[in-house]
């Protein structure tokens, strides 16, 4: 923004300075000056309006299964995600959970074919619209309370929210896989986590 100010000022300095000219090569080396310098300003206010329009990235903190001897649980994995407001965030972020783990070791947790349909806040509640793959889950109690505890914490440590209300086709669901229960918005759960 300070190079178009800067560019603009230059700009009108040689149009005052060239206008004692008055030879008609030296008008058109004046016009010739004036034009490309007021290209330049044009592309610089075009590159300053793509800036602005590009999406910052934010490191998102997803949760996967980790398998251990006796029983399953969530281990997180940070992942760059671009969005201007937090639902965009958000949608990002789950949009990364479904996509699966990086860290060898670690198995999805959401079917691969699920899509976020949309994500939306409102008094510390996130609404998080699926498409109807995600109920393809063929997972027993714990996995698909893994799963909706995945999307809660992923959720909720973007920030803003403190619950998730889980729709699938924009409808609320009395479950995922069968097992628990996911008409009733969902809290973060930390006792499934473990960090090593």
């Amino acid at each position: 923004m300070k190079r178009v100010v800067a560019l603009t000022l230059l700009v009108m300095i040689c149009a005052v300075s060239l206008l004692g000219c008055t030879s008609a090569e030296e008008i058109k080396k004046r016009d010739m000056t004036i034009s490309q310098l007021q290209t330049k300003v044009t592309q610089l206010e075009a590159e300053v309006k793509k800036l602005g329009e590009q999406k910052p990235k934010v490191t998102a903190t997803l949760y996967f299964v980790k398998s251990l001897p006796t029983e399953f649980y969530l281990f997180p994995e940070e992942r760059q995600v671009q969005g201007q407001k937090p639902a965009e965030l958000m949608r990002a972020a789950l949009q990364e959970l479904i996509a699966g783990p990086k860290t060898p070791g670690l198995q999805p947790v959401l079917p691969k074919d699920a899509k976020v349909l949309s994500v939306t806040t409102d008094k510390g509640l996130a609404t998080v619209n699926f498409s109807a793959e995600i109920t393809r889950m063929n997972v027993g109690s714990r996995g698909e309370a893994l799963a909706l505890a995945a999307i809660a914490n992923t959720v909720t440590k973007i920030g803003i929210v403190d619950r998730v209300q889980v729709l699938v086709d924009g409808k609320k669901v009395e479950t995922l896989g069968g097992h628990v229960d996911a008409s009733k918005p969902i809290r973060r759960s930390d006792s499934l986590v473990i960090f090593e």
